[in-house]
């Protein structure tokens, strides 16, 4: 690829040049609907208990609570992606927040656990859009210089939700019911939507030849991953891994898969398309953000089951010992993006924070035993440093092995790639719990499930390593200002 490649300039869409001032407050704008949506995902889980009880749900409904957002925000990420290649970004943010506040509306109302899985679904898609749409608005607000602190800033807000989030779900349950972790969201929408609409300005969208929307791509999409959820939480466990039906589905989802790669061979605008995943330093990329968030899930969801169930501890000494690891998250996405904007350097620090997370994971994967809190606690505090330093400074470091034309989807893929692995680690991880259980719910029981899961991740976190090490090195690239490269685009 050549060296013009590695730069990624104007998207379309570039900012207008504008004062400082005004960049920040439409910064601040997205980043609130960033906020909402990403809470929205782990708010729903404190209001559960009550929820399913009232409504008469079962374990499967609850799971399928839980995951549908998630799994709809993860195989509608390329689709935003592509769609703001061709659409207003501003109009497509203000898009996904409506799409967003209808499924919210519509879950606070429902009257059966089917009516909110439904719901859940409409919230993911606007979801996807935001978290997709966001991003790359902030990267036409910024250059490639300024990105990575702002990157580190939307990381900071990502840590924030998910130290906020269960907390601020549990004080609305108390006060106002289940119904109300829905409700409570749709004022910050309101005001973000507001906003956004008030602040935050765009140049114009360069015209395009049209081509058409590859529609074929995306059902496919949604079709495997959906199969594939299915199959890993319903089918195996249930019928056998080696029965006739889950053989029959693991040959379908093959069958899709094969189909899936034709398709979007012979797509005029494919969904994803394969050059992106042909080997080079965006496969390094991908690969390192299935490690970065596997781990993100794993050691926020596990470690509280590995407090509560495996230790007997309450809710609330489990949760206040998850918050020196968020916290911790938070810290260092801030301390890396302001640091590679600094010295333009972001290989090291990407390094740094695979061999972090994985220093992280080591007593929890290795240590016989385990029962001490405050090492798990230590443990998870070092993991969520790592976490925080790497996280989403791989989305802006995948942004120099892109070209111009390719940076929305391509940006997109590595979100999208992200999300895939932890909705399918979801999925496999309460199989590897179940299996370790298997009966005698016990707190031994419980500690070897999660030591099985915390090995796997301490085993993605070396491969994360290998992924990050095999990156070629970074460079200072000289960046024309947002003025010059429209004159220049326009010309």
């Amino acid at each position: 690829m050549s060296s013009s490649a590695h730069v990624s300039g104007a998207a379309a869409g570039d900012v207008e040049t504008r004062p400082r001032s005004g960049r920040t407050l439409a910064f601040s704008a997205l980043v609130l609907s960033l906020f909402f949506a990403m809470a929205s995902n782990t708010m729903v889980l404190t209001g559960m208990p009550q929820l399913i009880g009232e409504l008469g749900g079962t374990q499967v409904e609850y799971t399928w609570i839980v995951t549908t957002s998630l799994l709809l925000l993860t195989v509608t990420t390329p689709v935003w992606g592509r769609l703001a290649d061709r659409v207003s970004r501003k109009r497509l943010v203000q898009v996904a927040i409506l799409i967003y506040c209808v499924g919210t509306i519509a879950a606070g109302l429902s009257l059966a656990p089917w009516m909110i899985i439904g719901c859940r679904a409409i919230i993911g898609i606007g979801a996807g859009g935001i978290v997709t749409v966001v991003q790359l608005i902030v990267t036409d607000l910024t250059t490639p210089e300024e990105r990575p602190r702002y990157f580190g800033y939307i990381g900071a807000v990502m840590a924030a939700a998910a130290v906020a989030a269960p907390a601020l779900g549990g004080f609305i349950v108390d006060l106002g019911g289940w119904r109300w972790i829905f409700f409570s969201t749709i004022p910050l929408a309101a005001i973000a939507l507001t906003l956004i609409t008030l602040l935050v300005r765009l140049a114009p969208t360069p015209p395009r030849a049209a081509s058409p929307f590859d529609f074929a791509g995306a059902v496919l999409a949604l079709c495997t991953v959906l199969l594939a959820m299915i199959w890993i939480t319903v089918i195996g466990p249930g019928a056998g891994w080696l029965s006739v039906g889950s053989l029959l589905t693991v040959l379908a989802l093959v069958v899709l898969l094969v189909v899936g790669v034709g398709v979007e061979r012979r797509a005029a605008s494919p969904l994803v398309p394969p050059a992106l995943l042909a080997p080079g330093p965006l496969l390094w990329i991908l690969l390192a953000s299935v490690a970065v968030g596997v781990a993100t899930f794993a050691a926020s969801v596990y470690l509280a089951m590995f407090f509560q169930d495996g230790l007997g501890l309450s809710a609330g000494a489990s949760g206040l010992l998850i918050v020196p690891m968020s916290v911790a998250t938070l810290i260092g996405s801030l301390v890396a993006g302001r640091t590679i904007s600094r010295t333009g350097r972001d290989k090291p620090i990407l390094l740094a924070g695979a061999v972090t997370v994985t220093v992280g994971f080591a007593p929890l994967a290795l240590l016989p035993d385990l029962t001490d809190p405050l090492i798990a606690s230590i443990a998870g505090l070092v993991i969520g440093a790592g976490v925080g330093m790497i996280s989403q400074q791989l989305v802006a470091t995948g942004q120099r092995f892109l070209r111009v034309v390719d940076l929305a989807v391509g940006s997109s893929l590595i979100l999208f790639v992200r999300s895939l692995a932890t909705v399918l680690a979801l999925s496999a991880f309460g199989f590897v719990i179940s299996t370790a259980v298997a009966g005698q719910d016990t707190p031994d029981a419980v500690r070897a499930g999660t030591q099985d899961i915390f090995q796997i991740c301490a085993v993605l976190a070396v491969v994360g390593i290998g992924a990050v090490l095999a990156l070629p090195g970074s460079r200072r690239a000289v960046t024309p200002t947002p003025l010059e490269r429209t004159t220049h685009d326009n010309a």
